[in-house]
């Protein structure tokens, strides 16, 4: 990078620093005229990078970031499952739900919430039995719902009956760069 106001703030950052809300106001508006020339060169070197490293898995899943997430929620109380960071994409590809109680049935209210936290997009009911495991696959056949969750939304439990302390949660899931 050239010697220019822009490539002065970068000297001590990187790519996962830099935020666009960081420069907005940095020098005022850009004019190409030849005083912001050097300025150019850099934000066109910035946006290079970036493509560089990002546009090659736009959409698609970020390798080894496979992740497993499980729980065992308290009765009557609305749990995440899962809850994306900022700037993180997860698409679920499984769910499993175990009863290791041996007398009492256990229902679980399994429920998408929007950005706001106040709105549920997607709301099921389910039921296991007894000493039971039950996975997404028995629950849906073939129809495996395509989930994918983005920060500002998430995926939250509630054991709504039976005994949560023998009640484990479990989604497997993997990012991407969305």
């Amino acid at each position: 990078m050239r010697n220019s106001e822009i490539a002065n703030q970068l000297n001590s950052q990187n790519l996962d620093t830099v935020l666009p809300s960081t420069y907005k106001t940095v020098g005022g508006r850009v004019f190409p005229d030849a005083r912001s020339q050097d300025g150019l060169a850099d934000l066109r070197d910035i946006v290079d990078s970036y493509r560089a490293t990002h546009a090659v898995a736009y959409g698609n899943v970020v390798p080894s970031s496979g992740v497993t997430y499980s729980i065992q929620p308290p009765n009557n109380n609305v749990t995440d499952l899962i809850a994306p960071d900022l700037n993180e994409v997860i698409h679920l590809n499984g769910l499993s739900f175990n009863n290791e109680s041996g007398t009492d049935p256990v229902a679980i209210t399994l429920q998408l919430r929007g950005l706001t936290g106040n709105e549920t997009l997607i709301t099921t009911q389910i039921n296991i039995g007894p000493n039971s495991h039950v996975s997404w696959h028995d629950l849906f056949g073939g129809n495996i719902p395509d989930l994918t969750l983005s920060a500002g939304q998430s995926l939250q439990v509630n054991i709504t009956a039976g005994e949560s302390e023998k009640t484990t949660i479990t989604a497997s899931a993997v990012k991407s760069c969305l």
